[in-house]
């Protein structure tokens, strides 16, 4: 009796034992199909100059939701704006390192990285409208376009371009509608040496600011004057010491979203095409409602006694900008004339 009694406990015990071990392997074999099934999500980090509030600000919030929907939480982005992270080479050197994965940056210094070509959509008053500049950015050209940033070696990757209203110029204590107007006046140019050329053919005074400086630079008279879009005048504010405002519309170029070449190259091909198709959904987006913007923010600057001036004769501007054609676009006569051919 005694070695049946031993045997039934012996037997329990193998038993609870053997029960352990599968609800062990059970938990173990849930734990590994969780893990593969919620991986770590990337997170790209991304650099911005504008601050918070800044319509393209906005707008790459809008490409960030976007994405991480389209890509069920697997991709995430963290913003640095405000130009947090130092200047416009800091950021392209972290850009090229790895240290960073996105930026948005104006063609005029991508240019003086080798990217010739971006010089062609930088001419002033190349394009009719904002219009006519987005077709052609969603044209072959808009394509090629983005392709030449990396093949021109700059380990960094085109995904997009964001088209705001034209740039135009604005002065701190004087209203300037004309070029004679211009002589001497100490205007800021921002990198790209298409920019200073495009001064200097105005009559103005070039100075070298950096963006997070300018508010200053403008305050204390190191400048008379500057250029932005509406979007810019109005979100860093400088309208409370610069209220003449220009619409020359010297430039409708983009601004340029890119990626880090290292970045890009670790990101599987699909996800590749997210990015993209996430990219593009944001810029439609900005375009069905930047006119609105626009408008908004014209009638709160005229609010705050912004005088909104309109050239004397904008054919002089042309005509005195036209030097830069030959100057920063020789050899690209067939890509002005299909730019200017695009319909739209």
């Amino acid at each position: 009796m005694k070695r049946i009694i031993v045997g039934i406990v012996l037997i329990s015990l193998v038993s609870l034992v053997w029960a352990g071990g599968q609800q062990e392997t059970s938990d173990a074999a849930s734990g590994a199909a969780a893990t593969e099934a919620e991986p770590e999500p990337v997170v790209l980090r991304m650099g911005l100059n504008n601050p918070d509030g800044h319509p393209l600000v906005e707008s790459m919030r809008d490409f960030a939701a976007i994405l991480e929907e389209k890509s069920d939480g697997q991709y995430q982005v963290d913003f640095f704006t405000g130009g947090q992270l130092g200047d416009k080479q800091t950021h392209m050197t972290m850009l090229q390192t790895g240290s960073l994965d996105l930026y948005m940056i104006m063609g005029g210094f991508l240019s003086d990285y080798g990217v010739d070509v971006l010089e062609v959509m930088m001419l002033p008053y190349l394009f009719d409208n904002v219009a006519h500049a987005r077709a052609v950015q969603e044209s072959e050209i808009g394509d090629e376009i983005l392709a030449a940033i990396q093949e021109a070696g700059t380990r960094t990757v085109g995904i997009g371009m964001f088209q705001e209203a034209s740039r135009n110029f604005f002065f701190t204590d004087r209203a300037v509608t004309s070029i004679d107007e211009m002589s001497g006046l100490k205007i800021r140019a921002q990198a790209g040496s298409i920019y200073e050329e495009l001064l200097e053919s105005f009559g103005g005074s070039v100075v070298p600011v950096a963006f997070s400086e300018l508010y200053s630079a403008l305050q204390t008279g190191v400048v008379d004057g500057a250029e932005q879009p509406y979007s810019g005048y109005y979100s860093n504010r400088f309208y409370e010491i610069a209220p003449y405002y220009l619409l020359d519309g010297h430039e409708t170029s983009p601004n340029y979203i890119i990626m880090s070449e290292m970045t890009w190259n670790s990101i599987p091909s699909a996800d590749r095409e997210l990015i993209i198709e996430s990219q593009e959904e944001a810029i439609d987006n900005f375009n069905a409602i930047s006119a609105d913007l626009d408008q908004e923010m014209i009638e709160t600057l005229e609010a705050e006694g912004v005088e909104i001036l309109e050239p004397d004769n904008l054919q002089e501007w042309k005509d005195a900008a036209q030097p830069l054609y030959t100057d920063f676009a020789p050899g690209y006569g067939d890509l002005i004339e299909r730019i200017r051919n695009t319909s739209y």
